[in-house]
């Protein structure tokens, strides 16, 4: 009896299990990439919907580093003239530093996204012979946004925070905030809906211009600001605070200390407001402030 045959190889033979390799991926939950624009760099920096960390650290001439949380580097670039943050959802960190006095031209955007976000700017460095301009959103959430400010020479720094819906934490401090007499600072703060707090602490001598506008918006909102011109100002400041809808708790001391031991002012204007519609707000503030508290009539 002949054996039967084997099967041929390749004929009603069963397969053998293979593995295919596939390509490798790396998911990072921030991307962060350099573009070309007029005359430099963009830096754009993209999380997701996790709680990323963003260490962002200027060296004022235009170099800029990008670290997570652990330190690790996620990108740089030279000659950035734009830094563009969308941390996208999640409870996201944001760290920027200015390492350096700020010397070449820079606008800086942090788009924070929804949920309970943190940004934390360090502009004690300050700026010299440079135009910056700062945009925090904080969007939906409790966002808690603080930002410390040095002082600035021959420059022009705008910088607007934006809390966004929620219950959100502004914060403003320069202890040593000196304006030159070629310089503009302009802050304006706003809480969006919400019960908001927005606190400002400015010390410095003021030889420019100095403008602060801070806005409740919807909800009980707190706002404080304590604002100093230091002796030797010889510039204008210009302070106003508005409550908005609610009734909110607003304070805005203006302190005139140019003058110095001798107490006569030498600023070349104060104007100082508290808007108050209606009157139903609770206020506190120095006998230099004007509480408005009728609507503009045509």
């Amino acid at each position: 009896m002949r054996p039967k045959s084997l099967p041929s190889a390749g004929k009603n033979r069963p397969g053998r299990l293979r593995l295919e390799s596939l390509e490798s991926r790396l998911c990072l939950s921030v991307s962060v990439s350099s573009l070309a624009v007029q005359g430099g760099r963009e830096l754009r920096i993209v999380g997701n919907a996790a709680a990323d960390t963003i260490n962002i650290t200027d060296q004022g001439n235009g170099h800029i580093d990008v670290t997570n949380a652990t330190g690790a580097l996620l990108g740089s670039a030279d000659n950035v003239k734009l830094i563009q943050v969308d941390g996208k959802g999640g409870k996201d960190v944001v760290n920027y530093t200015l390492a350096n006095t700020l010397t070449k031209t820079e606008k800086v955007i942090l788009d924070l996204g929804d949920g309970a976000d943190q940004a934390n700017i360090d502009l004690t460095k300050g700026v010299n012979g440079a135009n910056l301009r700062l945009e925090v959103d904080g969007g939906d959430g409790a966002d808690t946004i603080a930002v410390s400010l040095g002082s600035l020479s021959a420059a022009k720094a705008h910088v607007t925070l934006v809390g966004g819906a929620g219950a959100d934490n502004i914060t403003v401090n320069g202890t040593d905030a000196n304006v030159d007499a070629t310089s503009l600072l302009a802050l304006s703060l706003q809480g969006g809906a919400g019960a908001d707090t927005l606190t400002s602490n400015l010390n410095g001598q003021v030889l420019g211009k100095l403008n602060f506008n801070a806005l409740g918006n919807k909800g009980i909102d707190t706002l404080l600001a304590n604002i100093s011109a230091d002796s030797g100002s010889t510039g204008t400041v210009r302070a106003v605070e508005r409550g908005n809808k609610g009734v909110d708790n607003v304070t805005l001391n203006v302190n005139d200390n140019s003058g110095g031991l001798d107490g006569v002012s030498t600023l070349a204007a104060l104007h100082a407001k508290i808007f108050d519609i209606g009157a139903i707000d609770d206020l506190t503030h120095t006998d230099n402030v004007e509480v408005i508290t009728a609507k503009k009539t045509a």
